[in-house]
């Protein structure tokens, strides 16, 4: 099983900022089938300066307190069960589109041992096939719009609030898509039933869909 345990913490304020003026890379498919290292250069409002001109299509409000579930299993004995957070549906995408995907969630968990989070923004095809024991890799191909990392939380930290950035330069994956924010959380000693707490209202996705200007 793959696993994407990056040591890695940033606040919301420190990743918003990056995400306004900053360097991203882009992966392909999470099985590592073909892919693309893109390395564009993207302003908050402008368009992806990199690659010419953009027009903004249309923002994707995931709306305040949209959390699809209310815990994130921590099964025991290091393994994991992936849940989706947020879900936006995107229509209409063309090859050469872009989309950017901005996400903020809070999640808190009462244990006295260290416990590992990670999280991914996804985009695929369909939202249906999705269930409460997803579990990694994905059954087909999902690809990432930003990479999977993850964290420690220490014993004593409660709760971890985290946000993420990422953007896809659209080839094939066109038409609707959907927008996904999955997380899974990991600990080799933890117990039966042990879980973190998805904090309901405490955040949401928003995504852009951009177009080559003149399409």
């Amino acid at each position: 099983m793959r696993k994407l345990f990056a040591a890695c913490s940033l606040t919301v304020a420190a990743i918003l900022a990056v995400a306004t003026a900053s360097t991203w890379q882009q992966t392909g498919s999470i099985h590592g089938q073909s892919s693309e290292s893109i390395r564009p250069v993207m302003a908050a409002v402008a368009s992806p300066s990199s690659v010419g001109p953009y027009d903004l299509i249309k923002v994707y409000h995931g709306h305040n307190g949209g959390e699809l579930c209310t815990t994130l299993p921590i099964p025991p004995g290091g393994a994991v069960s992936l849940r989706c957070l947020y879900r936006v549906e995107v229509a209409n995408l063309q090859a050469g589109d872009w989309i950017e995907a901005i996400a903020q969630f809070q999640l808190t968990e009462p244990y006295t041992t260290n416990v590992g989070l990670s999280t991914v923004i996804t985009l695929n095809d369909s939202a249906n096939e999705w269930h409460a024991d997803t579990v990694w890799p994905f059954a087909h191909d999902v690809f990432e719009i930003c990479e999977a990392n993850g964290m420690n939380l220490t014993p004593g930290r409660h709760h971890e609030a985290r946000a993420q950035y990422g953007e896809r330069l659209i080839t094939t994956e066109t038409g609707t898509q959907y927008v996904e924010v999955w997380a899974w959380g990991y600990c080799t000693v933890a117990g039966s039933g042990w879980k973190f707490t998805v904090d309901q209202d405490y955040g949401r996705l928003v995504v852009k869909h951009w177009r080559p200007r003149g399409e």
